[in-house]
């Protein structure tokens, strides 16, 4: 950690291109967690992130509408194989042949799935057959990178209106996070 006009720095190396990068401290709990830990975190694995980092997304959708908002976007081979699954295990099942046990086992969880998406197919669609999902569910480790440390530094006015487009989005939930947190609503997420 490094110090400029007394403003605290933690100085990483990035692993793809060997940069340095310096990231200002702007909450005083960041201390905190550097000193609970020693300055040695513990690892994280990048999905297991990504699921916490969802589930805080998910409760603030409740509160932010923009969250709520859809996109286009695509599914990854794994949802694509999923769909494809569920749309041939749908067919056997109104077809009335027998699952095998393996194949009553993902029917259930895909089907819980498809309930959850308001049938079959398992992800929404436009009118156009696109994949659309909720921001809420987009939102990733690699979302805000460095364009969502830098807009609370550079962007530290609750006034949205002056943000470009794609800081606003990652200031308002910077903003929601630090609500919640203070409230103390968000702890079990975090």
């Amino acid at each position: 950690m490094t110090y400029d006009k007394g403003l605290g720095m933690i100085t990483l190396t990035q692993k793809k291109t060997g940069r340095t990068v310096n990231v200002p401290i702007i909450d005083d709990r960041v201390y905190e967690l550097c000193d609970k830990y020693n300055y040695d975190f513990p690892e994280i694995s990048e999905q297991k992130m990504n699921l916490k980092i969802k589930a805080v997304a998910t409760i603030l959708a409740e509160s932010v509408p923009s969250l709520q908002e859809k996109y286009v976007t695509v599914l990854t081979a794994v949802e694509k194989r999923s769909e494809q699954t569920y749309a041939k295990l749908l067919k056997k099942k109104k077809s009335g042949a027998k699952f095998t046990e393996n194949e009553r086992k993902w029917f259930g969880k895909l089907n819980k799935l498809a309930e959850k998406r308001n049938g079959t197919p398992l992800y929404e669609r436009n009118k156009h057959g696109e994949v659309i999902r909720p921001k809420y569910e987009l939102i990733s480790s690699h979302t805000s990178r460095r364009s969502g440390a830098t807009a609370t530094v550079a962007y530290p006015s609750r006034n949205y209106n002056h943000l470009p487009n794609r800081i606003k989005a990652q200031q308002i939930l910077y903003d929601n996070l630090l609500e919640r947190r203070k409230k103390g609503t968000l702890s079990q997420y975090i």
